[in-house]
């Protein structure tokens, strides 16, 4: 749709591109810039993302997991670019919340949402079912 193509394009002042971006801008100044900073640092290299995206979009889906007996949700009604995006703010803020981990520096949690995927992913699953029958 006009309104799907119109919100995907990087035309915010942020130099974001996608729904995300463009949303921060209707946002009160100080939630704005903890947006910006929970993205930034859930932000994956781009051959991580692309490789989650091509062999583990299966958990993307989902929508919803427990951590720590808490339930954490991300949006499923986009596309699967957008999955992701979501599923890594909504990841890794979650993380930063656990008082183990609160002396890490911004950023190092960032491939947990990749091995997370790996790991739960019904095609790692399969695969390591496939070889193990092979040996």
């Amino acid at each position: 749709s006009s309104f799907a193509a119109a919100h995907q394009a990087p035309s915010c002042s942020h130099a974001c591109s996608g729904v995300l971006g463009c949303a921060r801008e209707a946002l009160p100044v100080a939630l704005s810039q903890q947006l910006h900073f929970a993205m930034e640092d859930a932000l994956l290299p781009p051959a991580v993302a692309q490789d989650i995206l091509r062999r583990y979009a299966d958990v993307l889906r989902v929508g919803r997991l427990r951590m720590n007996g808490e339930l954490v949700t991300w949006e499923t009604d986009s596309s699967t670019e957008l999955q992701l995006q979501s599923l890594c703010v909504r990841f890794i803020s979650k993380l930063k919340e656990s008082p183990d981990l609160k002396g890490l520096r911004p950023g190092d949690l960032r491939l947990a949402v990749y091995w997370f995927c790996k790991a739960v992913s019904i095609n790692y699953a399969l695969i390591e079912v496939l070889l193990m029958v092979k040996r």
